[in-house]
């Protein structure tokens, strides 16, 4: 496990653990300030080292961490060295089946029971996180982004991650600066800057920089292009008075 964490990658929306039963939002009134009435349920998902990970027997999605793309700033050598245990990794990849099969109440046993056995796996409680977010308890979700951030602060998703429970949680102000560390840290990142966009929304803040950070966003996430069409659309109306 020390090999794959050397390439860990954490990430937010558009994979297995996506809340892909939210609806697009309304269009909003010509003029009217857009307000995201929806918010992606955070999750984090990892392509990591699919030999050094993949379930035993082969067949079906691979046993990995849910954690994607490289971290901007790196893991510290403290958890390129962490051994995980026989029992935490076995707990963990039960937890990976479980989601997978969308046994939520499962994976959130074994997640939680991974995290239990190995505190100090970042994978396992960021997943643990996720688990929270996805079944709506932001609260405890929020627990374990900080205890992962805790132990590797600069991983752009972890925070972004953490900015979607406080935005669950109606915090506007925090997950922006949530937001904008993940961005500083990986200013390409789809889900850092979506994030950011809503974020900045929920507080009224209709300027050309939400409009800047959703058209990155916008590449990849169908719900950024949304709010994108009505922030940009505000913002012409907003020109001509």
């Amino acid at each position: 496990m020390a090999a794959v964490l050397a390439v860990i990658a954490l990430g937010l929306m558009g994979g297995t653990l996506q809340a892909r039963w939210l609806q697009q939002p309304p269009p909003a009134a010509p003029g009217q300030t857009p307000d995201p009435w929806r918010i992606d349920t955070p999750h984090s998902r990892d392509i990591l080292d699919q030999d050094a990970t993949a379930c035993a027997g082969g067949g079906g999605p691979p046993c990995v961490s849910n954690i994607v793309s490289p971290p901007r700033g790196g893991v510290s050598a403290r958890t390129l060295k962490h051994k995980h245990s026989k029992a935490a990794d076995s707990a963990f990849k039960q937890g990976v089946r479980a989601w997978n099969k969308g046994q939520n109440d499962q994976a959130l046993h074994y997640f939680s029971e991974a995290a239990r056995l190995d505190p100090d796996s970042v994978e396992a409680l960021t997943d643990l996180g996720a688990a929270y977010a996805k079944t709506g308890r932001a609260v405890e979700a929020l627990e374990q982004y900080e205890r992962a951030l805790a132990l590797e602060p600069n991983v752009a998703a972890v925070h972004s991650n953490k900015a979607a429970a406080l935005v669950m949680l109606g915090r506007w102000e925090e997950a922006e600066q949530a937001a904008r560390r993940a961005v500083q840290l990986d200013p390409e990142s789809i889900d850092a800057n979506y994030m950011l966009g809503i974020a900045l929304m929920k507080q009224g803040k209709i300027t050309p920089e939400t409009a800047a950070r959703l058209a990155v966003a916008a590449k990849k996430n169908p719900r950024a292009r949304a709010f994108l069409a009505e922030v940009q659309a505000y913002l012409a109306a907003e020109s001509t008075r």
